[in-house]
């Protein structure tokens, strides 16, 4: 999760220069396609001046406005959310579930249980961490097998 979260920051940081790419990629395939690859503005209204003005404000682009209010946005609401709800304490528990995951229970050797994280687990749930361990060990070797003959089968036909 952390290499997620760094990958989004990373691209917030690098926004230019990864929304030129984008650009660059979806004219592309626009082009490719024989879709239209120009950005479509309103027209500029008029705004009247007050005495003494001289400046007037200056309009953004469809291009230029679509990088604003989308690719910027939904950068940074990403990243928002990302660090919201994978705080220290979501990554820690998610990182002791894994134990209990598919890939998890295929895993090659029962060394790669982290006695330290199963007893963090269980101390949350008020398990006895050594019988959970046990348990999982004896499930892995089970679930292995039905894995084998599952896949065995799957071979078969």
């Amino acid at each position: 999760m952390s290499h997620c979260k760094k990958k989004f920051e990373d691209a917030r940081a690098n926004a230019d220069l990864l929304w030129d790419e984008l650009i660059e990629e979806s004219v592309a395939f626009a082009n490719q396609h024989g879709v239209d690859t120009e950005f479509h503005t309103e027209r500029n209204r008029k705004k009247k001046k007050l005495a003494g003005e001289k400046s007037s404000d200056e309009r953004l682009t469809g291009k230029e406005c679509l990088k604003i209010d989308t690719f910027l946005v939904v950068l940074d609401e990403v990243s928002q959310q990302l660090n919201s709800r994978f705080g220290e304490h979501n990554v820690a528990l998610l990182k002791q579930m894994s134990l209990f995951t598919p890939a998890g229970l295929l895993s090659s050797s029962n060394d790669d249980l982290n006695s330290d994280a199963i007893r963090k687990l269980c101390d949350q749930y008020e398990l006895c961490a050594e019988e959970v361990q046990r348990e999982l060990v004896d499930f892995r070797t089970t679930y292995r097998v039905c894995s084998q003959v599952t896949q065995q089968g799957k071979n078969l036909h």
